[in-house]
């Protein structure tokens, strides 16, 4: 837009008589194809030039006449400058005054570029610079989108066993065989063979035809599955360091070969080493499902990474990336189909230190947790190992051996603190049931933990030491708020745990229920001044059944105790304390002492909001139905007669 040729316009009307009840005015003209509106304010009579909006099909600005500036800000921006120009405007209508043909030359010109006219001068331009405005912002973003496709597009291309890579080393241990009747049929290499006892469904084997391991699935419980996991691949491309995170899965069916599928979810570019502050890239599918590349990071649609598997067939070439000492461990987890956390080896080489000593050391699973959580206890400034850990050398070895993580280290790392008395083997034991020596002091309550420890490994009815440690410390904290004698060896160690357990939660129970009950009758005592009131109105008595009001806050909550619902809440004693609803208990007239059926009243119009019984169903649906209805139609009986006594 030629600004310098309209700077030297001056005015049209400037210094002309300006009416007494007008305050402002726009006059306009048109030149070389451009709008030029100019804004006047009425000065002693007399019209001065404010600024000037130049207007064409693709661009507009304003020319500020006193401080002889230009800027691209909008019309409304510009008034905004000119507090009274904003009230009057907002008051009049328009806000200004047309001189000579402004309004007829404003809108024929926004006709001809195609522009949308409005009543008022003012909206027709705003309108105008808004059009302008959104088509600029489209173009500037479509060039941005062939520029960030075309960036995408000089990506390398895959490597050539990217396909086998992630079959055979990401999805190697999810190849499925389905059984069906007499024989069994591979779905990697459609290998068929007879049925085997052994062949029991989700039971893990090997498929005699290609050798893969393969997980059987029996046709009759599941004749399609699909595993979904994610893949790294490392590239260098000129200057940059790629990183391309592809979404995987593995598709079978019965009767036909597994499919593979992969896309690229998520790639980042870097500057020659990895950084935390990255740019990144997501690929989208339109509506049509044409994809495309973009790095608009959209609320709801982002797309993160982190655990997955690392490819690994081009390690020589991104060795720099990884640091000499984390080189090795990386290759080998890459191989395997490890998946962790890449990216923070990644971008902290330096943690590669621990991270190789651990992974060399056979402490894979140990290596793996540190890298994932960073919540291993290490002491960095040591170099041997078993200083590094915190443990002794025995205890390494059983680690070691056994390749332990994160709970059985600090299980040991405690005991090497203080080990409470005992040996190694009960130590590796507490260790192998993750249960440390501290966590036994504390559960063997004053009494010997060596004496604890035996009392568990013999205490039986349970899998596994964990199992038993974790149903005796619950006992033992039901009894100790129970005040139980601790000094009898018959309540600190029972003869039959199991039972002794059930026994403690039963009677904790009741304890914890009673105080409910206490705190319930001092907080709702409407619940028991309304029972006689209830059941005048509501009360009900045959034969077979019978329908009573609850007669405290106690009695509502034994109710939802003894039917496994939720009508002993807090919710439902307030509402009926309140009088916004009423709760009625159905019994069977034979045993009134039995618990049979819940019914919740509306006090508005008496209908029946919900019913249930135990666990919050309803079993003889029919009979009881046919009962509320005998007693909806006698509480109708019974209101019918008072209106007619009355």
């Amino acid at each position: 837009m030629r600004k310098k040729q309209f700077e030297t316009l001056a005015p049209e009307f400037e210094g002309e008589k300006a009416g007494q009840a007008d305050e402002y005015a726009i006059g306009a003209f048109v030149r070389d194809g451009i709008l030029a509106a100019d804004f006047y304010e009425n000065k002693s009579g007399r019209w001065t030039a404010m600024w000037r909006t130049l207007l064409d099909n693709t661009e507009f600005c304003n020319y500020d006449f006193q401080k002889k500036i230009w800027s691209g800000e909008k019309l409304d921006t510009a008034g905004s400058r000119h507090m009274s120009l904003n009230i009057y405007r907002r008051a009049s209508g328009n806000g200004y005054r047309t001189l000579g043909d402004a309004e007829k030359t404003v809108k024929d010109f926004v006709r001809q570029t195609g522009g949308y006219t409005c009543a008022g001068v003012w909206d027709t331009l705003r309108y105008e610079e808004d059009r302008i405005a959104e088509e600029s912002r489209a173009a500037a973003e479509e060039r941005r989108s062939r520029r960030i496709q075309k960036k995408m597009a000089l990506a390398p291309p895959l490597p050539d066993d990217f396909d086998s890579f992630i079959t055979d080393r990401l999805f190697r241990h999810d190849h499925i065989m389905y059984v069906s009747g007499k024989k069994a049929v591979c779905t990697r290499c459609a290998g068929e063979t007879e049925r085997t006892g052994s062949m029991k469904h989700n039971a893990e084997g090997t498929c005699p035809s290609c050798g893969r391991p393969v997980t059987y699935k029996h046709t009759g419980r599941m004749s399609e599955h699909e595993t979904r996991k994610e893949v790294l691949l490392i590239q260098q491309w000129e200057n940059d360091v790629i990183l391309r995170y592809f979404k995987c899965s593995l598709y079978s069916r019965a009767g036909s070969r597994e499919s593979l599928h992969y896309s690229e979810s998520v790639r980042t570019y870097h500057n020659k080493r990895i950084e935390c502050y990255d740019r990144r890239y997501i690929c989208y599918a339109d509506f049509c499902g044409k994809e495309f590349w973009s790095d608009r990071m959209v609320c709801g649609r982002q797309v993160s990474y982190g655990r997955c598997c690392l490819y690994g067939g081009n390690m020589q070439e991104i060795a720099g990336l990884l640091g000499e000492r984390a080189y090795l461990p990386v290759r080998e987890m890459a191989e395997e189909g490890t998946v962790i956390p890449w990216r923070k080896i990644l971008m902290y080489p330096s943690r590669g230190a621990v991270f190789e000593k651990l992974y060399k050391a056979g402490l894979k699973r140990l290596a793996v947790e540190h890298i994932c959580t960073g919540n291993v206890k290490i002491h960095d400034g040591q170099k041997a190992l078993k200083k590094i850990l915190g443990i002794t050398s025995p205890m390494l070895l059983y680690m070691q051996n056994h390749d332990s993580g994160r709970k059985v280290l600090e299980v040991f790392q405690d005991a090497k603190k203080d080990s409470h008395g005992l040996n190694d083997r009960e130590i590796a034991e507490l260790a192998e049931a993750g249960i440390s020596a501290g966590e036994l002091k504390k559960v063997s309550a004053g009494s010997r933990i060596i004496k604890t420890l035996h009392y568990l490994q013999k205490a039986g009815g349970y899998s596994g030491l964990k199992n038993t440690y974790s149903h005796y410390a619950d006992y033992m904290a039901m009894v100790q708020a129970m005040d139980y004698d601790l000094e009898k060896d018959t309540v600190r160690y029972p003869e039959d745990l199991k039972a002794a357990h059930d026994k403690a939660v039963a009677a904790f129970n009741r304890q914890e229920s009673d105080k409910k009950k206490r705190e319930a009758l001092k907080k709702y005592p409407g619940i028991r001044k309304r029972e006689k009131e209830l059941n005048e109105k509501y009360g009900y008595r045959d034969g077979d059944y019978m329908i009573v009001a609850p007669a405290d806050a106690a009695d509502i909550i034994e109710e939802g105790r003894a039917l496994h619902h939720c009508v002993g809440g807090d919710t439902y004693l307030y509402r009926h304390d309140a009088g916004h609803t009423f709760i009625l208990f159905l019994r069977r007239t034979q045993a009134p002492d039995e618990r049979y059926y819940t019914i919740e009243l509306d006090p508005g119009d008496g209908s029946i909001v919900q019913y249930y019984g135990y666990n919050d169903k309803k079993p003889d649906k029919e009979q009881v139905d046919r009962v509320l209805g005998k007693w909806r139609r006698q509480l109708r009986r019974k209101e019918s007669r008072k209106k007619t006594a009355v």
